[in-house]
């Protein structure tokens, strides 16, 4: 729907200018990548498109990083966009509250569509003692840690290794996707993986809970 509205405006308004913040893991993972390369070239002038990128180093530190509500405040203020009349929030349940936040106080009119679902209550089974012992690969790096069985495997690895990709916390956008290699665990919500990726070993791990006393995820698979 932004990209449609972007299109749209640009071509029907001559007055009007638009700048485009997406935030993604890698820029492989940029939806409609090229669309809005298209309309960059076609308006260059009128059209601001700037990538964060999660798990990929860019020239500016302030393109680098997860888009949370401190980076999203910077890049308002380095880009002069404090005066913009409108803003369209779109993406999941993380990163609209953090853009939201990083707007208080901002005069402008906000339109928000949210990719979110309510966490769905799940009983997690009992089996073995009340802690597991996990082990996460991210970055090429192997972390160890214990968590214990009612937590999500994502909100236990983040005290250790804070820069884990995640955004929603919903079970719908599948950024914290990672290979389950060794273990087993269950899954409160999944609105993202496909039948072929359950099939080979991917979870969410925002979503996941210990059913093994061992569990190995990586995050690089």
């Amino acid at each position: 729907p932004v990209l449609s509205l972007v299109a749209t405006t640009l071509h029907t308004e001559p007055e009007s200018t638009f700048s485009v913040i997406t935030g993604n893991r890698s820029a492989s993972e940029v939806m409609f990548a090229d669309a809005l390369a298209e309309l960059k070239d076609r308006y260059p002038q009128r059209l601001q498109l700037l990538h964060v990128l999660s798990r990929e180093s860019q020239p500016s530190d302030l393109l680098s990083g997860r888009l949370d509500s401190e980076r999203i405040t910077d890049l308002v203020k380095a880009l002069g966009l404090e005066d913009v009349e409108e803003w369209f929030l779109c993406g999941p349940l993380g990163v609209v509250k953090a853009a939201r936040e990083a707007l208080t106080g901002s005069t402008a009119k906000i339109h928000v569509e949210l990719f979110h679902a309510e966490e769905v209550p799940v009983a997690v089974a009992e089996v073995g003692g009340a802690s597991v012992n996990v082990r996460i690969l991210l970055d090429g790096r192997s972390t160890e840690f214990p968590m214990e069985r009612h937590e999500r495997v994502l909100d236990a690895a983040l005290r250790y290794r804070g820069e884990l990709p995640y955004a929603c916390k919903g079970g719908v956008c599948s950024t914290c996707r990672a290979k389950l290699v060794e273990g087993s665990v269950q899954m409160a919500a999944n609105w993202a993986l496909e039948p072929d990726e359950l099939a080979a070993g991917y979870v969410l791990t925002c979503q996941s809970s210990p059913t093994s006393d061992q569990l190995v995820v990586d995050y690089d698979a």
